[in-house]
């Protein structure tokens, strides 16, 4: 009940903020503008994202911005304060998954000092509006948390339903890794993969090089606000520019790699597998530090 109402707190917090703020406050620093313009491409004739234009964005968040563009008739106006009410309440629901968290793995201690300060974190604007984030991190939570219940089937399904948001939603699995048996850890990343191929599949199928396009945009972006980035002399925030540029077949980067992309990630797979293999079937905070490395 407590947690609850803590969540409901940080959501009405939100909302009378959300209502005192100016529109350049959503607007100015963040991506809402972006959103809403690769989502009028599908009215302006630019066809269904993976069909009729790329966009660099799986298809869960991409359809959803689609719809919520739809119900605000097309106005910018509506849809940036329709989709920041709507990352207001996913970060209400995130703080209620962080706390049920904290429950499970200190039992008997006292975890308010650790929610309070993650509900001050929320309470910051840029954290929940500037992008759909929440959105990412509300189903990491909940596989992390389903995980930690041995709820195999609704843990697969919640990473997949990640995946189709962000990719790294689908590392909250490594918590079953650390806490399951491995037939039901096996069972619950095979339940992911199938909900991601389930939507991925009939996409790239059917939409062509738009769909092809979609789905390589990520390793296509250069780096951004990294020391890779600097490396290469790139000093942009990581866009692809303009909405209508979806509209052209996906360019190669402007940017010269001097790291190859997928260097980094070995690396970062490489030192995944060893501490996974280490942290087999230990504490479930084993599961949470392997997640947060």
């Amino acid at each position: 009940m407590r947690r609850a109402g803590t969540a409901l707190g940080l959501l009405l917090y939100r909302l009378l903020l959300l209502a005192a703020l100016p529109y350049e406050a959503l607007t100015s620093y963040g991506d809402l503008r972006h959103f809403h313009q690769l989502a009028q491409l599908a009215t302006g004739g630019g066809g269904l994202p993976f069909f009729g234009h790329w966009i660099e964005f799986p298809p869960l968040f991409s359809y959803m911005s689609l719809g919520l563009n739809t119900l605000a008739g097309g106005s910018e106006h509506v849809y940036v304060y329709a989709l920041a009410a709507l990352m207001a309440c996913f970060d209400a629901a995130n703080l209620y998954l962080f706390v049920r968290i904290l429950n499970h793995l200190n039992v008997g201690e006292d975890v308010w000092p650790k929610a309070w300060c993650y509900f001050a974190f929320l309470a910051l604007p840029a954290i929940g509006w500037w992008t759909f984030e929440p959105l990412g991190v509300f189903w990491l939570l909940l596989t992390v948390i389903l995980a930690l219940e041995a709820r195999t089937t609704a843990a697969g399904i919640a990473a997949g339903l990640g995946l189709l948001t962000k990719w790294l939603p689908g590392l909250g699995l490594l918590v079953a890794w650390t806490h399951l048996p491995r037939h039901r850890t096996v069972l619950a990343a095979s339940i992911a993969i199938a909900v991601a191929l389930t939507a991925w599949v009939p996409l790239l199928a059917f939409g062509g090089q738009a769909a092809w396009d979609s789905l390589r945009s990520q390793s296509a972006k250069p780096a951004w606000e990294t020391i890779w980035a600097l490396l290469e002399g790139s000093l942009g925030t990581g866009t692809f520019g303009e909405a209508a540029t979806r509209l052209a077949p996906l360019a190669p980067s402007a940017v010269a790699s001097v790291v190859p992309h997928w260097l980094p990630f070995l690396l970062a797979a490489v030192l995944g597998v060893v501490l996974a293999a280490r942290l087999r079937r230990s504490s479930p905070r084993a599961g949470i530090s392997l997640l947060l490395v």
